[in-house]
């Protein structure tokens, strides 16, 4: 018998602009592996037709996104402790980004509900980014005893607004919320949950109208200012440092759980 999977990612073309959507609305958009290699898979794709100029990445149902598939990390992690499987789940992420950053349209990310962990570095890895005004945004991995290491999320951050404000919620691990990440630089707008949509369709029509090779080559030239400082690509560590990090995490939970049962 043949089992047809609903994609985890769906893809709507209108015009010179692509709608890419998180499409696991159940589970809060949480980005497994499957998730995150079609999602790679789309942005590849989008790359190669020229008619696309504009890429919307929004997410199904009450969020944007949850974070990372921590369930299927946890899973990954029992079932290997070598922790191969671990560090490959964390490498589609880092290729997401890396899809999302690199790519040849501008992207746009419409952000709504949480913006969480991975799903904030998703979004912090798109071009520009526009919000919901009771959108929510937190960075909760060391809370949980884990690095916030995840697609290079935070080079990436202190690209975007900082070092200091990247410590802030790296440390604290607050949640903030639409305004908050419009001062800090964490989003370029703000719309009412009601408007959100028209507000990401008027940016990206409006994007769409840049010049394909003047948009290339500006895109090229912000990158490598914004690679300038680094002497390596060190989100190739990621993998490694995170399948620590889950591990001791794991090992603290199962030590809790036998003291009280002492």
């Amino acid at each position: 018998m043949t089992i047809i999977r609903p994609p985890t990612v769906t893809l709507r073309r209108q015009g010179p602009v692509a709608y890419l959507t998180l499409d696991l609305p159940r589970t809060g958009n949480a980005l497994n592996i499957l998730l995150l290699r079609e999602l790679t898979a789309a942005v590849h794709e989008l790359n190669r037709d020229d008619d696309i100029r504009v890429i919307v990445l929004a997410g199904a149902g009450d969020c944007f996104s949850v974070g990372g598939d921590v369930r299927e990390l946890l899973d990954l992690a029992d079932s290997d402790p070598g922790g191969r499987a671990v560090r490959e789940a964390v490498e589609r992420g880092r290729e997401a980004c890396q899809a999302l950053s690199g790519a040849r349209p501008i992207t746009l990310a419409r952000l709504h509900g949480k913006v969480f962990g991975a799903g904030l570095a998703l979004a912090v890895h798109c071009d520009l980014r526009v919000a919901a005004d009771d959108a929510l945004f937190r960075l909760p991995e060391l809370s949980l005893g884990m690095p916030p290491l995840w697609g290079g999320a935070g080079f990436r951050l202190i690209s975007e607004i900082g070092a200091s404000r990247t410590r802030e919620l790296v440390y604290l691990c607050d949640t903030i919320d639409g305004r908050t990440a419009l001062t800090y630089g964490l989003v370029h707008g703000l719309a009412t949950p009601r408007d959100l949509d028209q507000t990401a369709d008027r940016w990206a029509r409006r994007l769409s109208r840049r010049r394909d090779t003047a948009v290339r080559l500006t895109k090229t030239a912000l990158r490598a200012a914004e690679a300038a400082y680094r002497q390596g690509d060190l989100t190739l560590a990621d993998g490694d440092l995170f399948h620590y990090g889950l591990r001791s995490m794991v090992t603290h939970v199962n030590l809790q759980e036998t003291l009280s049962n002492t």
